[in-house]
């Protein structure tokens, strides 16, 4: 016989044995509702208890654990012997992707959630909230309660309510959740801080980024990409679009962009084409982008996006999110609202020309390669790059920090229908550079921004163009 476990200390196969007996989730025996959810056995990773209660006619009941919820398979039976069983946390299900009954989010550890659209693979995350992300002594907030409202005959969306704790703070959430091509989620929320908290992220997402097209090292794997998302766009407050390509570092970096009033950021998968990928299992090409749009205004903060170094895919290295300049203090409501768009594509894109690639390489020519210089080809297409005349002079303005760029060209891509820009840039090793461009007509910007920071100690000359 197995020696009896506590369930913090299953085995990651010995969690994943665990089943929900999909008989027993809430809201199965109503054929006049568009929605389910059943829940997730604490254990393993997830340690912490949640306690679960439905809302109907206006009374909240809670939701009882029962053993028969759950099966636990040959090498999880030892769990039977956990003298609390308990509830880590929930998953929804809608009619989509052909299946009567088909799961499009999920809440599950710390205050994590995540979501997809019609025809996505799970990937990156959202949090509640996020403290001193990328910092010593980086805070963990998790949701400790849920609360899901029984939807009416007909209704297209969920609601589910949240509370969320931590050593510095205390919050209400409110979702209501909408699955479709992209899932939507409307947020409410309202902190209460035990103590003033400056480096505080508002929306955070997390993600994975391994390896992308600017990455090409010597590297023993056949998919030519690795991600969840390529890259963080932002919507300026003036209605500028910006687009950084994500990296893995060496070391942790943290990049912040300021702004007042921002539209909206997100970390995007632009690239669908699965013969970039070439993984089969994982589906990188499947995977949903997240989209933050703030509702009312922000005021001013800055986009906060941290990096860190990844030996493997197995672990998230990426964060993003909004941090108002503004701390939150003691004995006031903090109160904001915003939309999430899990999908293929951010709800608005630009009008304006958008990067669709980025690549590097040993700068100089290629009869005569110059290792101490970083070569950025970048390619831009759509918008009204396919509609200008051929004679038509486009200009590239860039610039760097830390860096000092020493050659800049830009050309037609006729196979695109867009343009590749050129640069060739030189840095100290051991600095920290960030290079920048932008299309220009006639001294107007047509194209989105682009930026990008490296590790200028990396050996150039092992990343052939």
């Amino acid at each position: 016989m197995p020696k009896p476990v506590v369930a913090g200390d299953l085995t990651y196969d010995q969690y994943r044995s665990i089943r929900f007996n999909p008989s027993r989730a809430l809201w199965a025996n109503r054929d006049d509702l568009a929605f389910q959810a059943d829940f997730f056995h604490v254990g393993g990773l997830f340690k912490h208890e949640v306690a679960l209660f439905e809302v109907a006619e206006g009374a909240a009941r809670p939701i009882r654990y029962v053993p028969d919820m759950f099966d636990f398979g040959a090498e999880a039976e030892a769990i039977r012997a956990v003298a609390d069983p308990a509830f880590a946390g929930l998953r929804l299900h809608h009619p989509m992707n052909g299946l009567n009954v088909s799961e499009f989010a999920v809440f599950l550890g710390a205050s994590y959630f995540r979501a997809i659209g019609l025809g996505e693979r799970y990937g990156l995350s959202a949090r509640g909230l996020a403290i001193r992300s990328g910092l010593p002594g980086e805070e963990f907030p998790y949701f400790e309660s849920f609360w899901l409202e029984q939807p009416a005959p007909g209704d297209s969306a969920v609601t589910l309510h949240a509370l969320l704790d931590s050593e510095s703070v205390a919050g209400a959430y409110r979702f209501v959740m909408a699955p479709g091509e992209s899932t939507v989620m409307d947020i409410s929320v309202s902190l209460f801080a035990r103590r003033k908290i400056e480096n505080i992220g508002l929306a955070p997402i997390t993600s994975m980024f391994m390896r992308g097209e600017a990455d090409r090292g010597s590297v023993s794997d056949f998919r030519p990409q690795i991600h969840d998302s390529e890259a963080l766009s932002i919507r300026t407050g003036a209605n500028d679009w910006l687009l950084r390509p994500l990296r893995n570092p060496k070391a942790i970096e943290i990049s912040a962009y300021a702004d007042d009033n921002i539209q909206g950021f997100g970390l995007i998968q632009r690239d669908r084409d699965f013969n970039h990928y070439l993984d089969l299992e994982a589906r990188y090409d499947l995977r949903p982008g997240l989209w933050v749009e703030p509702v009312g205004g922000w005021g001013a903060g800055e986009v906060r996006l941290v990096e860190l170094p990844s030996p493997d895919e197995t672990q998230d290295n990426i964060v993003a999110f909004w941090t108002p300049n503004a701390p939150l203090v003691p004995g006031e409501e903090f109160f904001f609202q915003y939309r999430l768009h899990w999908g293929p594509h951010p709800p608005v894109n630009p009008v304006l020309a958008r990067v669709v690639g980025t690549y590097t390489g040993v700068g100089g020519i290629a009869s005569s390669p110059d290792p101490a210089l970083r070569k950025f080809v970048i390619d831009f297409s759509g918008g009204p790059l396919k509609d200008l005349a051929p004679d038509v002079e486009l200009r590239v303005d860039a610039s760097a920090t830390n860096a000092e760029i020493v050659a800049s060209t830009v050309l037609r891509n006729v196979p695109l229908e867009g343009w590749r820009v050129f640069l060739d840039v030189r840095a100290e090793y051991g600095s920290s550079p960030e290079v920048r461009c932008v299309l220009k007509l006639n001294d107007q910007a047509i194209s989105e921004f682009w930026t990008i920071r490296w590790d200028p100690t990396e050996p150039d000359s092992t990343l052939p163009l």
